[in-house]
């Protein structure tokens, strides 16, 4: 677990690497898609990963969602610092 500001971050990738299925939640709420999935991907792009699965769920005061069924977390101003967070996780500091 990591903290951005007032953003707690949750994360797990599965050792086994295949086909991923990405999975997202913020402040519980299942995700489809959104900032904090898109920086999950990118930083395991960077990292040359294919996880058989990657996790991440976010929890914040203020969440902004894409439209009322809570299934989209949008805050692209998010996504930079979100994945210099997940990079650091990852490198295990």
């Amino acid at each position: 677990m990591g903290a951005l500001g007032d953003v707690w971050v949750q994360l797990a990738i599965s050792a086994e690497m295949g086909e991923t299925e990405w999975r997202g939640f913020a402040n519980g709420n299942p995700s489809v898609c959104g900032s904090h999935l898109t920086a999950l991907e990118q930083v395991a792009a960077q990292r040359g990963l294919s996880p058989r699965l990657g996790m991440i769920h976010v929890v914040m005061e203020c969440p902004r969602f894409a439209g009322p069924t809570r299934s989209k977390l949008w805050i692209p101003e998010l996504v930079t610092p979100l994945s210099q967070v997940i990079d650091r996780r990852l490198a295990g500091d």
